[in-house]
């Protein structure tokens, strides 16, 4: 598991190694056992305890363990955004938005992340990543002295544009004059108009 902490609000960030082994399975399954392990006879196979990658119910069964523990530990989720749990015990309170196998701890006191994350390292096998700097595609960055918070997407930008092959383009103006009113009449109208601009759309042009 890994986490991201936030406080001030500050943020902490972490991460569960191998999350979907952590659920507990409601049905009897059973496996072959694993190539180069071995116990008695080579049809022998194995009954599952634990949920594994793979299987149907994995997600279901981790996420089910993880509201138990979180639940336990005092967080309620709320009914809007079922991925989002809060603790709150009046002078305390921690923000925890949840995905799969990924956790951020959001509050206003580090001590209390701290706390926290001690508390999830005794149930899971976790990473601690400390400070959010980036989340789900989102950049995060904080200037302490302003007491500012930016969020931004300049490297998914960059990563699209060399993926569509633009990374050398150069930003240009609105190639229109301000408040023009564009309308149908001024579509092509003749064939020699319209291959023109089919040329133009096909090339890129302005």
């Amino acid at each position: 598991m890994s986490y991201l902490r936030t406080t001030g609000a500050v943020t902490g960030e972490g991460n569960f190694n191998t999350a979907f082994t952590n659920g507990d399975l409601d049905e009897e399954i059973y496996m072959k056992q694993p190539e180069g392990f071995h116990i008695g006879s080579s049809s022998q196979v194995c009954r599952l305890r634990k949920s594994l990658y793979g299987l149907k119910q994995s997600a279901r069964q981790w996420n089910k363990k993880l509201h138990s523990v979180l639940t336990e530990l005092g967080f309620s989720r709320i009914e809007s955004d079922r991925s989002v749990y809060i603790y709150s015990n009046g002078e305390v309170c921690i923000i925890v938005p949840i995905y799969i196998d990924d956790i951020t701890l959001a509050s206003k006191s580090p001590s209390a992340i701290d706390k926290y994350i001690q508390l999830l390292s005794q149930n899971f096998k976790c990473r601690d990543l400390g400070p959010t700097h980036f989340l789900l595609g989102v950049a995060v960055e904080r200037d302490r002295s302003t007491c500012t918070l930016k969020l931004h997407q300049h490297q998914f930008i960059l990563d699209l544009l060399e993926k569509y092959g633009m990374s050398d383009c150069k930003p240009v103006q609105t190639p229109l004059p301000p408040k023009l009113a564009l309308s149908h009449s001024m579509s092509p109208s003749t064939q020699e108009e319209k291959d023109l601009m089919s040329e133009v759309l096909e090339s890129g042009q302005d």
